[in-house]
């Protein structure tokens, strides 16, 4: 992914500025992506003295935004500062976080992510499963009818759901891939909450952490992002650590890692869930391979370990 701006033409900066009611707008740059030949529905505000996002939204991620913002905590997110509807089409301002994503994981970036986490985990943490929280399970229980019986996946995933009804809930982003997260001086800022909504304390922590490896060619392939184990570590210890006592209470370190891998196994076989049966001869591409090997590997590291776990 290679994230560029280009200026847009004149009626647009004048849709856009009528939009937004501001006269001072110096610059509007529209964000594109000349390697996969993509242009957003976003678009950089320039004034004199700061920049903003103005992105197409959904109902979703505008109540995510709220959300966040309507706390006496400061979370390492964008600013909200407005949302507008034109044409019956919803647009949200925020406030623009400069820096790189975290394609290639180092040492602080990982540490404050975990941190940044943490806090929003704690803050948001449900003592009871809120109503309505899984409303994924559906989903879920789809995924698994695609499982063969009795196969080595089938087992693990059937862990997972049991062990996921117990799980601690709290706000998640829902798509905490390393490219929605920047960093810029020391300091990192999680971006696109348009899937924002409740669910397991493990959520993001697991998506983030699933999609590293210390691989250059799965990388290169686009099927993965660097990270080393080291800095992977480094980010899980800074989460747990900065939960809050409360949720600590639920937790050993060990209930927790293996949350984490068991919510692992759910996102390797969320890649391949566009299949109609997850199984080694359902495979029709190298990306199928790479997640089904993925989800096998991380089954087998399930049933070996779960004898060891204390229940909690």
């Amino acid at each position: 992914m290679s994230i560029e701006k280009i200026n847009v033409g004149q009626s647009k900066y004048e849709e856009i500025q009528t939009l937004l009611s501001i006269d001072s707008i110096q610059a509007i740059e529209q964000f594109i992506d000349p390697e996969l030949d993509k242009i957003y529905d976003t678009y950089l505000i320039s004034l004199p003295s700061d920049q903003y996002v103005l992105k197409k939204a959904q109902e979703s991620e505008v109540e995510a935004y709220r959300i966040l913002a309507n706390t006496a905590e400061s979370f390492s997110v964008p600013d909200f500062i407005d949302c507008y509807e034109c044409n019956q089409v919803e647009w949200i301002l925020i406030e623009y976080a400069a820096g790189n994503d975290l394609q290639i994981l180092d040492e602080i970036s990982a540490k404050k992510t975990g941190e940044s986490l943490a806090q929003i985990a704690s803050y948001f943490y449900y003592s009871e499963t809120p109503e309505n929280v899984e409303k994924s399970m559906e989903a879920s229980i789809k995924r698994l009818l695609k499982l063969p019986p009795n196969s080595v996946l089938n087992q693990a995933y059937r862990l997972y759901l049991e062990r996921r009804k117990n799980m601690p809930r709290t706000f998640v982003h829902d798509d905490l891939l390393p490219i929605n997260v920047l960093s810029h001086k020391g300091e990192i800022t999680i971006i696109d909450w348009g899937y924002g909504r409740k669910g397991t304390y493990v959520n993001d922590v697991a998506r983030f952490h699933s999609f590293y490896s210390n691989q250059k060619d799965s990388y290169e392939k686009g099927f993965s992002f660097l990270g080393e184990e080291k800095d992977r570590e480094i980010f899980l210890n800074a989460y747990f650590d900065g939960l809050t006592g409360e949720l600590k209470k639920q937790l050993s370190k060990e209930q927790f890692l293996f949350d984490v891998q068991l919510e692992m196994l759910n996102q390797y076989l969320l890649n391949i869930n566009h299949l109609k049966t997850i199984s080694s001869s359902s495979l029709s591409s190298e990306w199928d391979t790479f997640f089904y090997e993925k989800a096998t590997d991380q089954a087998e590291l399930l049933l070996k370990r779960r004898k060891s776990i204390p229940s909690n």
